[in-house]
């Protein structure tokens, strides 16, 4: 069985000139442990793309292609997806990268190892994920959509939400561009250092203080079949920017049940979910028993790396394979703490 894994940003279709920040750290953490984890199952070649301005690969057990464009990395990717087993895409939901490729995969009669391109669409669109959660009675955050390109804080131009106010991009992910601003002060500066093309993508949220966490799901391709993972703890900077550290697993929130039945239920009302799913989440300080879910992520996240690291089984497998897997998945003693590359620190 051939299983091709794509990651966009470090296996050659980054278009900009110098592949850094934190998606590329994630990215290449993601690529490498996914692609070790499928390795080793019985019967399965995985093969994969890898950008050449990287130097050698930082992992085994694949059949590498390395690329030096993306010109070269796309027709690499259409025709990998077309003669594969199954396809797992890993890439940004900025400007509807995830989307377009899930759709192509889509298209080439592949199998996709994840969500289809219908619940990417909805779930990469923060504004209108939030308004299908609300609708259907999910405790969510507040979203508004505001284009404050050419309006000042100062002369009436002020957000439709009280500061302090957290500003994200619409489809935006990694913590790319996000900012915590807790005034007029902070807004006009936050204004004046990027231009009005990407003010118009952002939509702003109330900040809430509380606890940043992450509940996994895995979810069989005929949806029946879900396992619920630990919750994980996310570990953010400090700074304002809520830059990814890496997380704890599992999570030391008491209350794992709320965590747990709050991402399920927000996963049940969007079709198409599928294979690996994180869903974001506070524990608001005030309110700790009633959970807020902030997005979902129709994608491998970073928290793969300390699940995979508990776990007596091969998630990948379960992936895979979920018919065959040995359920439920068996949990080793304690927790453990990883930072963004993927190392555990703890």
């Amino acid at each position: 069985m051939q299983v091709f894994v794509s990651e966009y940003v470090c296996g050659g279709g980054w278009p900009e000139a110098e592949i850094s920040g934190s998606l590329a750290v994630e990215g290449r953490a993601m690529l490498t442990a996914i692609v070790d984890d499928l390795s080793r199952i019985p019967s399965v070649e995985v093969v994969t793309t890898w950008d050449a301005r990287l130097g050698a690969p930082p992992f085994r057990g694949a059949r590498t292609h390395r690329v030096k464009s993306p010109a070269e990395e796309n027709a690499l990717f259409e025709r990998l997806a077309a003669e594969s087993n199954a396809t797992l895409v890993i890439a940004p939901e900025t400007d509807g990268v995830l989307f377009a490729r899930c759709q192509a995969v889509e298209a080439a009669g592949g199998r996709l190892l994840g969500p289809r391109s219908r619940a990417v669409a909805l779930c990469a669109d923060k504004l209108r994920l939030a308004e299908h959660l609300r609708t259907a009675g999910v405790n969510t955050i507040a979203t508004e959509v505001w284009d404050f390109s050419n309006q000042t804080a100062g002369q009436g131009g002020a957000p439709p939400l009280p500061f302090p106010i957290v500003v994200k991009p619409r489809d935006g992910a990694g913590s790319q561009l996000t900012r915590l601003i807790a005034g007029s002060a902070e807004l006009e500066q936050f204004r004046g250092d990027h231009d009005a093309p990407t003010h118009a993508k952002l939509i702003i949220q109330p900040y809430v203080p509380g606890k940043p966490c992450s509940v996994a799901l895995l979810i069989s391709p005929s949806g029946r079949e879900i396992e619920v993972l630990p919750p994980a703890e996310q570990l953010l900077s400090a700074d304002g920017r809520f830059t990814y550290r890496g997380g704890r697993v599992p999570s030391r929130t008491s209350d794992w049940s709320a965590l747990q039945t709050a991402a399920w239920g927000a996963c049940q009302i969007v079709p198409g979910l599928r294979g690996y799913v994180g869903v974001d989440l506070i524990v608001p300080e005030q309110g700790p028993s009633n959970p807020i879910v902030v997005e979902i992520n129709p994608r491998l996240t970073t928290s793969y790396l300390g699940y995979r690291a508990i776990a007596s089984e091969n998630i990948a497998e379960w992936l895979l394979l979920p018919t065959r897997f040995r359920r439920p998945i068996q949990w080793r003693q304690g927790s453990v703490e990883f930072d963004a590359a993927g190392r555990i620190v703890g």
